[in-house]
């Protein structure tokens, strides 16, 4: 089944971008920009995955940055409206 996302301009207002470090890479690679996967999961639920690397222990999420083009799209769209 084919839907339109529900989701937009307020959803995307909601999004927190953040600049964070890495855990458990070299130094030099350690500075990031995006989303805490946690948090997102509140607000866009289905681009967050999760796996258990070791098999066992400790899960980390992640997240799906080519599927929030389609969210970002609909908002863009959403604001031509309104301009």
């Amino acid at each position: 089944m084919v839907k339109y996302i529900t989701y937009g301009l307020d959803t995307v207002k909601s999004l927190k971008p953040r600049n964070f470090d890495w855990k458990e890479v070299p130094a030099e690679s350690k500075a990031g920009i995006g989303f805490i996967a946690q948090e997102v999961e509140g607000i866009i639920p289905e681009i967050i995955s999760e796996s258990r690397p070791d098999g066992e222990g400790t899960s980390i999420k992640g997240m799906n940055y080519g599927a929030l083009t389609s969210v970002l799209t609909k908002a863009i769209q959403e604001q031509q409206t309104i301009i």
